[in-house]
């Protein structure tokens, strides 16, 4: 990688952006992409700055430094604060990094963290007025459970994911679902004697881990995703002790998204019947954006090639003419999301272009602006996101009502009433 950036040095550069299957962008570029790992990412800087004119669009590169240092769930408040109290250390770390590597190996981000710190150098030494190069990510805190609270209504997860505000005397509130979460099991494990627990009531549970186990529930994930994930994470961790994080995280993340939950069955079932009534090898549906997705999935046999003496040499899989109705309602929840995800990106990104805001480094569900936009761009998504809501809801709704519920033609799209209409106004700035 460095051998091919070596190259270019401080050229200009246009990087392609492709869309898959469901509209998700992507850099298509590979070695070289603004995506990946810390290191690639701290090098990339805006061709064309914007300068910053108030003190509020200054503070969005503290928080910046912040989020890069591993304090991205503090309130906004505390991120400033933080990064400006320590300005000082910060100074002697652009001025000598090599001698001061120990300051950079507490940040989670420890690259893109230095590339903070030099920015915030560079602004407080020129103040008002000085045009930032540098990409500052605005992150949804959990945006695949965030879009699914909506679509169900479910007020309790819209304020736990950061959607719905929640203004307490202190100011307003930052949600970490993950956290608390792992909070809860630590609790569970402190009251139960099991020896299984013991590991966990002595080293915690980690938020990361959480995070990971927990994020593939909105995709439709399965007890043995999360096997996986804590047997890759926690290999070092007694066998007993991973049985009894797995069945822990599997019952109270799903307890925890219970609505979301139904409304993937629901859905999964509806797929499941209308390719009952189909010849069709595909199924398909269009994104809010326009996108027609196309999801094909076919059964499977195995083939083996063997000896004289009947030994399986080799074995691959063909497949065979028959649709695989399982595996497309299992996948469908997944695949809806994230064109749903990708719609609310495009949609943002339209809304820019209208308002000239042309600099923006898209990746997934995330983007990286100015500092000077960053405030405007925040607007932006979370009109996006009410714009995807609303589809994802009417799409969700359309889909739920093929099924014959109690013996009537068409059952409610959804038992219960739908929660609390969603307003810009009462939207968490920390949403996005």
């Amino acid at each position: 990688s460095l051998s091919i950036l070596k190259h270019y040095g401080s050229s200009e550069i246009f990087l392609e952006v492709v869309a898959d299957f469901r509209g998700r962008l992507y850099p298509d570029a590979d070695i070289i992409a603004y995506q990946g790992e810390d290191w690639v990412r701290s090098l990339w800087h805006f061709a064309e700055g914007r300068a910053i004119t108030t003190k509020e669009q200054g503070n969005w590169l503290y928080v910046h430094a912040a989020n890069c240092y591993g304090l991205s769930r503090d309130p906004y408040e505390s991120r400033i604060r933080f990064v400006s109290d320590r300005m000082e250390v910060w100074r002697t770390v652009v001025a000598d990094t090599f001698q001061n590597i120990e300051v950079l190996e507490e940040a989670s981000d420890p690259f893109r963290f230095l590339g903070a710190i030099r920015e915030l150098c560079a602004y407080e030494a020129h103040g008002l007025g000085y045009i930032s190069h540098i990409p500052v990510q605005i992150d949804a805190s959990s945006q695949a459970i965030q879009i699914w609270a909506g679509i169900v209504g479910n007020e309790e997860l819209l304020r736990s994911s950061n959607v719905l505000q929640v203004v307490t005397s202190e100011g307003e509130v930052c949600h970490d679902i993950y956290r608390s979460m792992a909070h809860s099991i630590h609790d569970d494990a402190m009251t139960d004697e099991s020896p299984d627990a013991a590991h966990w009531r002595k080293y915690g549970i980690d938020r990361g881990v959480v995070k990971k186990a927990m994020m593939i529930i909105p995709y439709g994930g399965t007890y043995n995703a999360i096997t996986r994930i804590i047997d890759a994470e926690c290999f070092e961790v007694p066998f007993r002790a991973r049985v009894w994080l797995c069945k822990r995280l599997w019952n109270d993340c799903r307890d925890t998204l219970h609505d979301l939950v139904k409304m993937q069955q629901r859905l999964s079932r509806a797929v499941s019947e209308q390719l009952r009534e189909t010849t069709k090898e595909t199924y398909e549906w269009e994104s809010p954006c326009g996108v027609l997705v196309k999801q094909r999935y076919m059964k499977t046999k195995r083939r083996r090639i063997r000896n004289v003496q009947g030994q399986t040499l080799y074995s691959y899989k063909i497949e065979t003419d028959k649709v695989d109705r399982r595996r497309h309602a299992t996948a469908f929840p997944a695949n809806f999301l994230h064109s749903l995800d990708a719609s609310l990106l495009c949609y943002c990104i339209s809304l820019m272009e209208e308002q000239g805001l042309r600099n923006i480094m898209p990746i997934h569900d995330c983007v990286g602006v100015p500092a000077a936009d960053v405030g405007a761009v925040k607007s932006l998504l979370c009109l996006s996101y009410l714009w995807v809501i609303r589809e994802g809801q009417r799409s969700a709704k359309e889909l739920c009502n093929i099924l014959k519920v109690g013996g009537d033609p068409a059952g409610p799209w959804y038992h219960g009433a739908i929660g609390p209409t969603l307003e810009p106004d009462g939207l968490s700035s920390y949403l996005f």
